[in-house]
This record gives C-alpha cells, structure tokens and sequence, in this order.
C-alpha cells in the first residue's frame, strides 16, 4: 500500500494520514437521547407485569450487552415464568414505545451541526444502530426535522446483521 508515500508502511500509525471518505454514527445516545425513553418504558412495562422496580444500575448491568437479561431484574419467585412476562413485555413495548419515542426523543446538541459540517466537507455520513427495523423511523423523527436523515447514504440497523453489537458486523 504505497499511495504515493515509499515509507508509508513503516511508519509508526500515530504517525501515518488516513484520508476519511465518510462517518458512520451510533442512533441511540451518539445523535439522538433516548436513555431516558428507554428508562420510562422499562418502568411502565414493570409496573404492568407487576414486576418490581430496578435501580438504574441494575438496569444498566441488564442491558450491557445490547440485549436485556431478564435474570438481573425478576425475582426468583417470577423466573419461572420468564418466557411469558417476556411474551407479555413485548406487546406493552410495541404499544406504548412508538408514541414515546415520536413525542420525547431529542436530538443530541450539536449532533445536526457535526453532520452538516461533516458534508459540506465532501464526506459521506451513515448510521449504524442495533435498533430493529420496525422502530428506526420513529426513532428517526428529530433527524428528519433536523434536516440529517436526508444526508445518511445508509442506515443499518439490527435487522440487517447476523451478529449484533458489540460484534463488529454492524
């Protein structure tokens, strides 16, 4: 890989130039906050399922991997019904998430003048977001209304991986 610079190759890569085509960005937490939602929607789902309720930390721990372990938050008196309280969330997410995410999502400050800036350079900017398929246009709201989900050339999201994140396919 010479690219015009013999000693290229033997630099230190603290020392070589990298020429950036385009940036991919994380959704959730990179360019819009939706911690908070997320937070709400666990504490509406408990509260339904008769669950009790978790600190944010416990919380944090359950959700450390992309997916929630339901075992770091059900009592032992409930994991035996694990599979149907799972079920059961589900269908509570899928009804009260999208009118949550459509009305409280926010984009994080200074996330549209990066972008803009961004593309005014010549770079191509992309999303990359473990967000499933069926939730990304909501969750794409502030973007549009910003004026940044025009200016994506793609989005990938959960559905479009094998492996999720923190894999390094998507």
């Amino acid at each position: 890989m010479d690219n015009g610079h013999p000693m290229r190759d033997s630099l230190p890569l603290e020392n070589r130039k990298f020429e950036v085509n385009a940036v991919l960005f994380d959704l959730d937490g990179t360019l819009i906050d939706s911690a908070p939602i997320y937070y709400q929607i666990i504490d509406i789902v408990f509260e339904r399922l008769g669950v009790p309720p978790a600190s944010r930390e416990t919380l944090q721990e359950a959700m450390d991997d992309g997916d929630f372990d339901w075992d770091f938050v059900l009592p032992s008196n409930m994991k035996n019904r694990k599979d149907k309280l799972i079920a059961e969330a589900r269908v509570i997410i899928d009804d009260i998430a999208p009118p949550m995410f459509r009305k409280q999502i926010k984009l994080i400050p200074g996330a549209a003048e990066v972008c803009k800036k961004i593309t005014t350079q010549g770079k191509l900017i992309g999303l990359v977001t473990s967000t499933p398929g069926d939730y990304i246009s909501v969750k794409l709201g502030p973007l549009r209304k910003a004026g940044i989900e025009k200016m994506l050339q793609i989005i990938v999201t959960a559905d479009d991986v094998v492996n999720k994140k923190p894999h390094a396919e998507p």
